[in-house]
């Protein structure tokens, strides 16, 4: 690999898995530039240390055509016309798309955005091993393919944070991530009101940290404890607190067989143990490590004791599964397409 490497980092919405990659590419020396039409979590915006925005497709393109100096592309989808845009505009240089979801992976069939960005970058990197057997197979293709999980950085762990941040201990299990309570919503497995009055139905504590605040009333009136938006550190923080973190889709679904979540490694950073229920590769994940419990009905969790809680949170905080430790394989990956 040169000395030094130059990557621009495209995407929409700069996700929590853009700065992780990110961040942990910047620790390593690697010169990274962010573009993208606005940051998730605005607060990493002081911590990112070089960044650009495009607000259309057109200005996209321009901006594209005009920065210079970078080695390799880096693209984080959705959506995934921004991989087939970039290709276009600069030939010249090696296109990777980051796929974090795939519609082909939701739903099983093709569209043509997706097809058409799979015919036009020159690899992938997937965040689970279920996403790269899926690329190989439904596209048949040839292309290069990695795995990078959404470790969180080492600086995103529980020991990390002040000791003045420690908060008070609650029992109950924690979801954090994505919830609807639409009945026509485009991803039905974020619709989390079944296993809410499920596991409040049986007395158990469901604490509920929404990607947004849409929704908190509706399962509140279900019996589920919920919280505002927080910055992504003081979210971590919190996740100390409980019992177990949750893993799961709210209904059974295919999108969650073959799905690594930032929720399971997020929980992992805060020192929790997790509860899997219908998360095919999660689960063969967590058992591996032994850092939680894999449950076949949501009826099954009533089972779980606080001495087991307790064990298994030992076993959580006795490791790290960083984002750090995965920069070599990334940089090892560029290097393909970049040369020595």
């Amino acid at each position: 690999m040169k000395k030094e490497l130059n990557v621009l980092f495209l995407s929409r919405h700069c996700c929590i898995r853009v700065v992780k990659e990110g961040l942990a590419l910047l620790n390593a020396g690697v010169n990274v530039y962010f573009l993208q039409a606005r940051v998730q979590n605005p607060e990493f915006m002081r911590v990112l240390p070089q960044m650009s925005f495009w607000d259309s497709e057109a200005e996209l393109r321009d901006k594209l055509a005009g920065l210079t100096g970078f080695d390799v592309i880096h693209i984080h989808n959705e959506p995934s016309w921004i991989g087939t845009v970039a290709k276009q505009v600069r030939p010249d240089l090696p296109v990777i798309m980051d796929c974090h979801d795939l519609n082909s992976e939701r739903t099983g069939e093709h569209n043509d955005e997706e097809d058409e960005m799979v015919a036009a970058v020159d690899g992938f990197i997937t965040p689970s091993q279920g996403y790269a057997q899926h690329i190989n197979e439904f596209y048949s293709s040839y292309k290069p393919v990695e795995t990078i999980y959404s470790l969180c950085n080492e600086d995103f762990y529980w020991d990390r944070f002040p000791a003045g941040d420690a908060v008070p201990r609650v029992p109950g299990i924690v979801y954090e991530g994505g919830i609807t309570a639409d009945d026509n919503h485009p991803h039905p497995y974020r619709d989390y009101r079944e296993v809410t009055r499920q596991l409040t139905g049986m007395g158990i504590a469901f604490h509920l940290y929404g990607a947004n605040d849409r929704w908190n009333a509706i399962y509140q009136d279900l019996g589920a404890y919920t919280y505002p938006l927080l910055p992504y550190n003081a979210m971590l923080r919190s996740l100390t607190r409980y019992d177990w973190g949750f893993v799961g889709p709210g209904m059974t679904h295919r999108a969650f067989d073959h799905c690594m979540p930032n929720k399971l490694f997020e929980s992992m950073a805060a020192g929790i143990p997790v509860i899997v229920w219908k998360a095919q590769e999660a689960a063969e994940w967590v058992k591996k490590y032994n850092v939680g419990v894999v449950v076949n009905r949501i009826e099954d969790i009533a089972k779980l004791t606080p001495d087991m809680a307790a064990e298994h949170r030992k076993i959580v905080r006795s490791q790290k599964f960083t984002m750090e430790n995965q920069v070599g394989k990334l940089l090892k990956f560029y290097e393909q397409f970049v040369g020595a």
